[in-house]
């Protein structure tokens, strides 16, 4: 059986959806043709460019006479918008169906950016997330129904444009409608205060002790009390006092200690009272600690809150993945994965190679256990180490993920019942010939690892590979062909595996290349379904044929019967 896997993030296809430039209005759409009700041609939406695999749709709509479809595939549909006021808040709203049975349940999402008067990408960690997708992550598909995506986000320090996008991956199919940008606070009467420094939840460096506060205000001025100002700002820290502040400058706050500081910000009048309605806003940011762990089981067990911590014993590379620069670690006692988006690791390392010192942080994503790194840890320690994987059952497997995650196992005995050729970024589900009813899920991280395109195994084999998680569902990743290893190859019975071949004629199961004392079917499902070669009972079907030898050696086949 073939699942979808969410994870799936890279050799994908998509829609790139950009804006025009236009002039912020309060209330109005600022995409041209958002509702994607104006066709040059059935290929050419009005005023969108770079156009590929969209296709004007006019019985699938939400709204209006027309939506667009979009195959997955190489495809863009562009516009700008410039004019960007910083501080000031847009609400996105997305209208999508994922046409049902197509793509493999990571189809869609927003990719986002704010953009300076350069043209350059701003890394901005309090929008980044709702720019990407629900966090930061892939449209829900919903059965097929149609479905909004809507959220509001301040414009970051430096954004004079937004550059926005939809993109539909793989095979999926995707139709968008009612797409729209709007500026909630641009009527130009209405006063407004945004923090846009720090960050909104950031965690800052260790040792940090004074922080200063970037805001801006629309449609108020700042000033002191006689010089015709609208008013002031007020502010406090953590609740403390509160401190009158008469300027529209960035202001610090000191002393802090380690752990989360909350600012409070809210307008007042030149008599020093609120303003009706009230205009505030607050920030949060965490200065960390640091400390020192000598094991990766300690570095699990500690606070996702900012802390870093500094792995003092060496630990061993298992696995790398281009995507986020991510790379598996395990020591004797656990295993991590280190997600480095950032690029903070600029060492070059090969697996098995020895990682000593590496600092970072913890935090969760889609339920893994992810470290942070803060530093590159250098160059490797040691080389050509040797790991060698815990052998387990499906059922441990599953049972115990938190266990097992992030370290290399092997799952002896193994198989599938789909046909067919390996595919990078898939999940499929695995069955052991020692119980069939206990199945796992083994998923392909690569799009270039040197078993894609070969043939899926139906007969046994041992897989080997880093235990992964995606939410909650337990995964096991092969890194390449070498983690594929036969079963029952001529060095341990004298004869390929693949030799074995199993036929349904006249209600007879026929076994060639193996000599079978015990013979046990089973259906897809991995139910028992009989225990001989006498088939007559079976419905027309897809089976599996456990077979065992004198020496008590198996080897599972799956077979039809017709």
């Amino acid at each position: 059986m073939k699942l979808i896997n969410n994870n799936s993030i890279m050799k994908k296809f998509y829609s790139l959806f950009l804006l025009l430039p236009i002039t912020l209005v309060f209330g109005q759409n600022l995409l041209t043709n958002g509702d994607l009700e104006q066709w040059g041609d059935s290929a050419t939406p009005t005023a969108w460019t770079h156009v590929e695999s969209v296709a004007q749709e006019s019985t699938n709509v939400h709204g209006g006479s027309f939506s667009a479809m979009h195959t997955g595939g190489t495809s863009d549909l562009g516009q700008t918008v410039v004019g960007i006021t910083p501080g000031n808040t847009y609400n996105i709203s997305i209208w999508y169906q994922v046409q049902a049975g197509t793509g493999d349940g990571t189809d869609a999402r927003i990719w986002s950016y704010w953009r300076d008067a350069d043209g350059t990408n701003i890394t901005d960690e309090s929008t980044d997330g709702a720019l990407r997708g629900p966090d930061n992550g892939y449209f829900e598909t919903n059965d097929n129904q149609w479905t909004e995506y809507n959220v509001d986000v301040v414009a970051p320090a430096g954004a004079t444009s937004l550059y926005f996008e939809l993109r539909t991956y793989s095979s999926a199919v995707t139709f968008w409608d009612d797409l729209s940008v709007t500026c909630v606070d641009c009527d130009g009467t209405t006063p407004t205060l945004n923090v846009t420094s720090p960050v909104n939840g950031a965690t800052l460096a260790v040792g940090t002790t004074d922080v200063t506060v970037e805001f801006t205000t629309n449609n108020f001025t700042i000033g002191e009390t006689g010089s015709g100002a609208d008013g002031h700002l007020h502010y406090s820290l953590d609740g403390g006092s509160t401190v009158m502040y008469y300027s529209a400058d960035p202001f610090t706050v000191s002393g802090l200690s380690t752990g989360e500081h909350t600012v409070n910000l809210w307008l007042v009048d030149n008599s020093h009272q609120p303003l009706d309605p009230a205009v505030e806003t607050s920030v949060t940011f965490t200065i960390p600690g640091n400390m020192e762990v000598n094991s990766i089981a300690e570095l699990r067990a500690g606070a996702q809150d900012g802390t870093v911590y500094t792995l003092t014993s060496e630990a061993i590379v298992t696995m790398q993945l281009e995507n986020r620069n991510q790379k598996y670690i395990q020591d004797d006692t656990a295993g991590i994965l280190i997600d480095d988006n950032a690029g903070t690791i600029t060492t070059a390392y090969n697996r098995y190679d020895g990682i000593t010192g590496i600092s970072g942080t913890l935090s969760t994503f889609r339920g893994m256990l992810q470290f942070v790194p803060s530093a590159d840890p250098g160059a490797a320690t040691s080389t050509d180490n040797t790991v060698t994987p815990q052998e387990i059952t499906p059922q441990e497997f599953n049972a115990n993920q938190e266990m097992y995650e992030s370290e290399l196992i092997r799952i002896n005995n193994s198989m599938t019942d789909t046909t067919g050729n390996w595919e990078g970024f898939t999940s499929y589900q695995f069955m052991t010939s020692d119980i069939p009813e206990d199945t796992y899920i083994v998923y392909t991280a690569f799009g270039d690892a040197n078993y894609i395109d070969t043939t899926l195994p139906t007969t046994n084999v041992d897989l080997v590979g880093v235990s992964t998680e995606f939410n909650g569902t337990a995964q096991l990743t092969p890194r390449d062909s070498d983690d594929i290893i036969s079963s029952l190859g001529v060095n341990e019975i004298g004869f390929d595996a693949s030799s074995v071949k199993v036929a349904s004629k006249n209600n007879i199961l026929h076994i060639s290349g193996f000599e079978a004392k015990n013979v046990s079917i089973y259906n897809i499902n991995g139910q028992l379904v009989a225990k001989s070669t006498q088939i007559g009972k079976l419905n027309i079907g897809t089976y599996i044929a456990v077979l065992t030898n004198a020496e008590g050696q198996k080897v599972s086949v799956k077979f039809i019967k017709k």
